[in-house]
């Protein structure tokens, strides 16, 4: 049990990735099975062991679970048991909608110790106190199951999880196996020394439970050989799967369906407010302070990566996957090369859902308040953080991670295109491309065409906000407006303008490019603490190298004075006089029609899935309704059978049930085609089916309804097994149709057994005090005759002799 379980909590790795999990899986996997012997030893019942488990958990779930809350690093505290208990069931909702890995973060460790203490528990209580032991392995195969569902969409090793468990199931049922042809054999072996002692019962009888125990004996053999044959297919057919046929993609798990607490689709792009942050009333207002911030780094809102022709914006995760914001753990380790840098920052003025941060983040702590961090959510795709609900002047925070490797001057030239996915955007003005096609001429190389253009928009460009005492510039960066940037003379705008018309250039040249909104400070006081205010607003892009990763360009013009517009030419054009003739009879207006988009084009080809789709479901259907109706009457026959064998093995009395084992294995024989006279002995059956073990089990049951005294429970699940022993030996005999055919068979559930219910009777009354010993006359209280009952050697059989009726 310790194996499959420990197995089974790698697929739980994934999400944790701390010592801490080691050390939590290493403690409860032991508790879980003292709890479990303790119940088997003292025989405590469903109730009993629920509370003992319930306060194991108590006892070793703060340590283990919400380490932060233990008193000593030991003994459990009152607030600590109060985050556990609400971590059971509000844990497993925060597992989905916060970063992998998680650590020891919170009470996150809570939902895996409750699956594996109640794991291993079940299994080892399987294993010790039922009949099925070989159900021991399905908690350990559940606990995997959900390791991977709550755990990445990327596999980690699933062969050592798949494999491993195929392994230790398959050594598993062997030992299990082994232990019941034991047991089978120790019956055997005592029926035989009865048989030696038993004159008259003839050579075959006697020599029955030999031949018997030599068949189990010799079946082991092959078990090692199968199992070992087993585990090399399977492993050749994973590993060939592996190697031949990779995942196309990323698996789906539960956090990919469900749907995350932050939704940034809801908010309007921080570039459509960029010029708000510049009016005069709020350029001198201190939205934040930052304290650490390294030279010329810059604080980041968010990353844009779609552009619709109107607006720029995050794309929506249907769009974008990658774009999904998370819940962020205290630290999430990274192998990013750069510099590490550890920047506070306190929140003044600034509104807005976005995070101001810094580079690629690897740790969040919230200073004030606290409770700052349920409300964090990280964008991994975008690099941006968000918080719910508002923000507050004075809240403060700590925030850790790496600023990446950039290049610098001549080094841009030599960049290649990486590979990074983005959504489609609009179409690029015509202006835009064509002033490209011009300021990069026959260049050629990716890296050489985007450094000249960047280069030539900053020459050509000048930077006006449009405010009072500035050059008109409107706002906004709509196709219309980006194309007036490359038409007008001289080229006028700011931040909002060139940093979309520099992401749609570098995006025709080749490289995956995203606008970055942020802040750039320009003033840092000798204390360290730098404050941002409105004015220090600005955007820039980012663009997706195969050398460096994302790569961060200004394609900002440096201020200075904007000259004179100049002057549309327009042509001259004469106009002639001429009649106006009187106005003709006007026609009724006629209504517009619009050309249909391209989205409503694809609406009928969706439609039309949509309707084959919904035929292929229909036809599936109709097919499901047929084979339930055909299959309707042989799944009831055996279910018949199977509560039919319930009811017997699970007999009050042992007598009953060893009774019930014979009359199972006489079903099992009619069911398979044998011919069995109504009044055949015992041993005459087991004649009829041919088998040494059929002969010894007779003998068995024989002994077992005329011994003086009362058979044990041990000697009834010893013939039972000998019952699913000849079963299987009627099985492999035949192909699969009959054995199809055997279990749907209703000839036993027809056939009268006379006598039968008389065998059943006379052991229920061997169960209860004042029952008749054999060779005794007593009155049968069914019938109300007097009877004697005595063995019938050699026969299996029953005489009774009636005297008068008692009245």
């Amino acid at each position: 049990m310790t194996a499959a379980t420990g197995i089974a909590l790698c697929s739980w790795w994934p999400i944790y990735r701390a010592p801490a999990f080691v050390v939590m899986a290493a403690a409860t996997i032991p508790a879980a099975l003292a709890v479990a012997y303790a119940g088997y030893r003292w025989k405590l019942g469903t109730a009993a062991l629920t509370i003992t488990a319930s306060l194991v958990f108590l006892i070793i779930g703060v340590p283990l679970a919400v380490p932060d809350r233990a008193t000593a690093g030991l003994l459990p505290s009152a607030r600590g048991i109060v985050e556990l208990l609400a971590a059971v069931p509000l844990g497993w909702k925060r597992l989905l909608t916060i970063s992998l890995p998680v650590g020891e973060y919170q009470a996150l460790l809570v939902p895996a110790m409750v699956s594996t203490l109640c794991a291993a528990l079940l299994a080892a209580t399987i294993a010790l106190r039922s009949r099925r032991p070989e159900l021991a392995m399905l908690p350990s195969i559940a606990l995997a199951g959900l390791g991977i569902a709550f755990g990445p969409e990327s596999a980690w090793m699933p062969a050592i999880v798949v494999l491993g468990l195929l392994a230790v199931c398959l050594l598993w049922f062997m030992w299990c196996r082994r232990e019941r042809r034991r047991a089978a054999l120790a019956v055997l072996a005592a029926g035989g020394a009865s048989a030696e002692a038993a004159p008259g019962d003839g050579v075959e009888a006697k020599a029955a439970p030999e031949r018997s125990a030599a068949a189990l004996a010799g079946t082991g053999g092959g078990s090692l050989l199968g199992a070992g044959a087993v585990f090399a297919v399977a492993s050749l057919a994973a590993l060939g799967l592996v190697v031949l046929a990779p995942p196309a993609s990323d698996r789906t798990v539960a956090r990919t369906i469900v749907e995350q607490p932050f939704d940034h689709s809801r908010f309007v792009s921080p570039l459509v407010g960029y010029r708000t942050n510049l009016q005069p009333e709020r350029s001198r207002e201190v939205l934040f302070t930052v304290r650490g911030l390294p030279e010329d780094a810059r604080v980041r809102l968010t990353a844009l990566d779609r552009w619709d022709g109107v607006v720029y914006g995050l794309a929506d995760t249907a769009r974008n996957p990658g774009n999904a914001f998370e819940r962020f753990p205290y630290r999430v380790e990274r192998e990013s090369a750069g510099s590490r840098f550890r920047v506070e920052v306190e929140i003044g003025e600034y509104t807005g859902p976005w995070l101001p941060t810094v580079g690629v983040l690897e740790s969040f702590e919230a200073i004030e308040p606290r409770t700052l961090a349920d409300r964090f959510y990280y964008g991994e795709g975008a690099r941006a953080a968000a918080v719910t609900g508002t923000l507050q002047p004075g809240t403060a925070y700590r925030v850790e991670g790496v600023l990446q490797a950039q290049p610098r001057g001549s080094e841009l030239a030599a960049l290649t295109p990486g590979t990074a996915f983005l959504p489609d955007s609009a179409t690029p003005p015509a202006a835009l491309t064509a002033w490209l096609d011009e300021a990069v001429g026959a260049i050629e190389r990716p890296g050489a065409r985007l450094f000249a253009a960047m280069a030539e928009l900053r020459r050509q460009g000048y930077v006006s906000h449009g405010l009072e005492g500035e050059a008109p510039s409107r706002s906004g960066h709509s196709a219309d407006r980006i194309g007036e940037l490359f038409t007008a003379r001289p080229m006028v705008g700011d931040a909002e303008q060139y940093a979309v018309a520099a992401a749609l250039m570098a995006r025709q040249i080749g490289f995956p490019a995203r606008v970055v909104v942020g802040f750039a400070p320009i003033s840092a006081p000798g204390d360290g603490v730098i404050t941002v205010t409105g004015e220090d607003a600005t955007a820039w892009i980012e663009v997706d190298t195969a050398e460096f990763g994302w790569v961060a360009i200004d394609p900002n013009p440096d201020p200075r004075p904007v000259p004179e517009r100049e002057p549309q030419p327009q042509p001259e054009t004469s106009h002639p006089r001429s009649v106006v003739p009187p106005p003709d009879e006007q026609d009724p207006p006629v209504p517009e029609v619009q050309t249909p988009s391209a989205e409503q084009f694809d609406q009928p080809s969706a439609d039309a899935w949509l309707g084959v789709l919904l035929g292929v479901l229909r036809s599936v259907g109709a097919v499901l309704v047929l084979a339930l109706v055909v299959l309707a009457p042989l799944a009831a026959v055996a279910l018949m059978k199977a509560r039919r064998r319930r009811a017997r093995r699970r007999a009050p009395t042992a007598a009953a049930q060893i009774d019930g084992a014979w009359r199972e294995f006489e079903d099992a024989l009619v069911d398979h085609g044998f011919s069995l006279p109504a009044s055949a002995t015992r041993s005459e059956v087991a004649v009829a089916a041919g088998s040494a073990t059929a002969a010894a089990l007779a003998y068995a049951v024989d002994r077992a309804e005329f011994a003086p005294e009362a058979p044990a429970e041990d000697h009834a699940a010893s013939v039972w097994h000998a019952v699913d022993v000849l079963r299987a030996e009627l099985n492999e005999a035949r192909n699969r149709r009959e054995r199809l055919r055997a279990l749907a068979s209703p000839a036993s559930l027809r056939r009268a057994r006379p006598g039968s219910s008389k065998r059943a009777r006379e052991a229920d009354e061997r169960s209860t005090p004042g029952a008749p010993t054999p060779g005794r006359s007593s009155v049968d209280r069914y019938s109300g005759k007097r009877v004697r009952r005595t063995p019938a050697r050699g026969t299996g059989g029953r005489r009774e002799e009636a005297g008068e009726a008692v009245s």
